[in-house]
């Protein structure tokens, strides 16, 4: 059965009003709403019960890349060492989605020497390719447990699933986002992060973050142990060498043109009404990231 996940279309939101001492500011610049949403995504310590539970990151590295320079080997101590912080000690996997055919090959092999699974996943597709994967996650993790979305939008591709499933299961919630969202999220969370603070955490932060770009910057990497999955085609791989060879295929090829033309399809059907019903245009839905063929 084909599912497109869909992003509600709404008029844009007014700016938001802060409240003060000295009236309402009705039109708050970027600082003053900083000021504001700074506080919303405030971190509480870990619970015995979730102390030495499992954790379960699922990173977008659309919306939150590695940065330039950045040795990649340091994404997951710098995550671990952000947990700890809290009290958090349990095991963490994490699996990081992105089109790995653009992920320069020195940075899939430094993620997979700390055992990062990588997972490929289009534009297109990747939204609903994570659901996918919490709802097998959780299905396979019961309580308790913690999970971390890495993303932008997980208030819009999310959160017409996710809060049901995290009141049910009681499972544990972070969130890292690149910036600061204008509007407080719908997920109750323990904790979150802007990305670049949460990779400033690690311990040697200032030997290896954001160093001069040089050849004797690339990362050196012990074996792999990570896996590499495809979610366009849905397969698995064990070896780096053997996803690349598959991410090269024709095979991979055709079953990403076939997502991409489903996806045309939908935004042309979609544009079609708010063109032609503009009236009804309120009730349709605007296509966002996620399309699950």
């Amino acid at each position: 059965m084909s599912m497109i996940w869909f992003r509600p279309l709404l008029p844009p939101m007014p700016p938001p009003s802060l409240s003060g001492s000295e009236g309402d500011i009705l039109h708050p610049d970027d600082s003053q709403l900083q000021s504001v949403t700074s506080k919303w995504g405030k971190n509480y310590a870990a619970t015995p019960e979730f102390a030495t539970a499992k954790i379960h990151v699922l990173w977008d590295m659309f919306d939150c890349p590695i940065p330039d320079c950045y040795d990649a080997r340091r994404i997951r101590p710098s995550l671990e060492g952000a947990f700890k912080e809290l009290g958090y000690s349990g095991p963490v996997s994490i699996t990081a989605y992105g089109d790995h055919k653009k992920t320069p090959e020195h940075h899939l092999q430094a993620l997979s020497s700390t055992g990062i699974d990588l997972a490929h996943a289009t534009l297109e597709v990747v939204n609903g390719r994570i659901s996918d994967d919490i709802d097998e996650w959780q299905y396979n993790n019961p309580t308790p447990a913690t999970m971390m979305i890495i993303s932008d939008e997980a208030d819009d591709a999310f959160s017409d699933f996710l809060p049901h499933l995290l009141q049910s299961n009681k499972y544990n919630l972070f969130l890292t986002y690149s910036f600061r969202p204008r509007e407080m999220s719908v997920l109750v969370t323990s904790a979150e992060w802007l990305w670049d603070s949460l990779l400033a955490v690690s311990e040697t932060r200032r030997h290896v973050l954001l160093r001069k770009c040089s050849g004797s910057s690339i990362e050196r990497v012990g074996e792999s142990t990570g896996m590499f999955y495809c979610k366009v085609c849905y397969s698995d791989f064990k070896h780096l060498d053997e996803f690349m060879k598959h991410l090269s295929s024709k095979k991979h090829a055709l079953n990403g043109k076939r997502i991409t033309d489903h996806f045309e399809r939908s935004e042309n059907l979609q544009l079609f009404w708010r063109h032609h019903f503009p009236e009804r245009s309120g009730s349709r839905k605007l296509l966002s990231r996620g399309v699950m063929t």
